[in-house]
């Protein structure tokens, strides 16, 4: 005798209707704000961020609601410059300084 699988609405009971999935699966849709500022610290620029997101649609017994986050991060220059639609325009690695007189 073979049973047959528990149905997706069984399996995703928890999660609000609108995101379960056949598979038995669920997503999430986040809605967020981020503030972030460049300050230089020596001779590097450094990237200060804060973020918060909120969850609109979430499965509630394993989904998250909040997701705060905070990033510092080096501004690194920018390695690869020119029109990216004039490939013959592009220059890659760091850019080259003339030598001083």
């Amino acid at each position: 005798m073979k049973l047959a699988a528990p149905s997706t609405a069984v399996r995703n009971r928890s999660c609000k209707p609108m995101c379960a999935r056949p598979d038995g699966n669920a997503w999430t849709v986040p809605v967020g704000l981020q503030v972030a500022k460049v300050v230089k610290l020596g001779p590097l620029p450094v990237r200060f961020a804060l973020a918060g997101q909120y969850m609109v649609v979430n499965p509630r017994e394993f989904g998250q609601k909040w997701n705060i986050q905070l990033v510092i991060a080096p501004v690194l220059p920018k390695l690869v410059r020119g029109n990216l639609l004039e490939p013959d325009s592009l220059q890659f690695g760091m850019p080259k300084h003339p030598p001083a007189p």
